[in-house]
């Protein structure tokens, strides 16, 4: 009986913690409505709704009318009885939704400045897959980004870039890192090794590699350094009646493990160029 959001933040969190490192995304039943199934809402429809006393819809198209500053036209009016109608929003979903799209907005293109109704309808479509189809499930939600944008200034200068907000590509890989649970110090300990490894920042490199070191649950620097030094510590081993002692560790070994851990990162630069070749 959960929803999409509740599943998704609660299997996020045990991954993090290691314990659900081999778990598919939970299937989903439920039909989200789509966006072509829409009906062609017609002038009667919208006339009929809104001289309705017992629905909400006209006090809904009142508010948002007064947060984009504007009277909506009739397209966009109908945009919005497509997410009140067909997409079965609440009221107070749909509203929370407008404003933190007006505030994406402005954030980007400067303060004034407004989505159109066919950007908030996109949004509308996506809240109601992820499940956030309720107040409460839309009130976790926005705290949720909210939490990634307050991440985003600390993991930006992780990667060298200060006095300036990150861009929309650059702003898709810091969520992704904030959601997996990295500090600023480990995206800096990932950003030296890009630049180390490739001569510059790379985003689908850097990205790469955390993404490598959540899959195997290191979210600290002597996680990962305890991981390079002893590669298999993850893997359980049969336990022998009488152990066995310890091998001495040789420089020569040493060698051998930090040409392999060289090797690993080649193959991912040459990996992740063939990708960028390809697309």
């Amino acid at each position: 009986g959960w929803s999409r959001l509740q599943l998704d933040s609660a299997l996020t969190h045990l991954r993090e913690l290691g314990l659900a490192g081999g778990v598919p995304q939970p299937q989903f039943n439920e039909a989200v409505p789509k966006r072509e199934q829409a009906p062609a809402y017609s002038a009667d429809d919208l006339n009929q709704e809104l001289k309705d006393q017992t629905s909400a819809f006209p006090d809904l198209l009142s508010e948002v009318e007064v947060a984009m500053g504007k009277r909506l036209s009739p397209s966009d009016t109908k945009i919005l009885l497509e997410l009140y109608d067909h997409l079965a929003l609440p009221p107070e979903v749909i509203y929370q939704l407008v404003i933190w799209q007006i505030q994406e907005h402005q954030d980007k293109y400067g303060q004034g400045r407004k989505p159109r109704m066919s950007v908030i309808r996109t949004a509308a479509y996506r809240w109601k897959e992820s499940g956030v189809d309720t107040l409460e499930a839309a009130e976790a939600y926005l705290k949720k980004l909210e939490y990634y944008r307050s991440q985003e200034g600390a993991l930006l200068a992780a990667v060298g870039i200060t006095g300036r907000k990150a861009a929309p590509g650059e702003r898709k890989y810091l969520t992704a890192w904030a959601e997996m649970g990295f500090p600023a110090e480990m995206v800096a300990m990932a950003y030296d090794r890009t630049v180390t490894n490739t001569g510059t920042m790379k985003w689908a490199y850097c990205n790469a590699i955390l993404k490598r070191w959540h899959s195997e649950g290191r979210h600290t620097p002597e996680d990962v350094t305890a991981g390079e030094r002893h590669p298999h510590r993850n893997i359980p081993q049969k336990v022998s009646k009488a152990p066995a002692p310890a091998p001495v560790q040789t420089a020569a070994a040493q060698e051998e493990k930090e040409r392999q851990i060289l090797e690993n990162e080649r193959w991912m630069k040459a990996f992740l160029t063939n990708q960028e070749k390809n697309s």
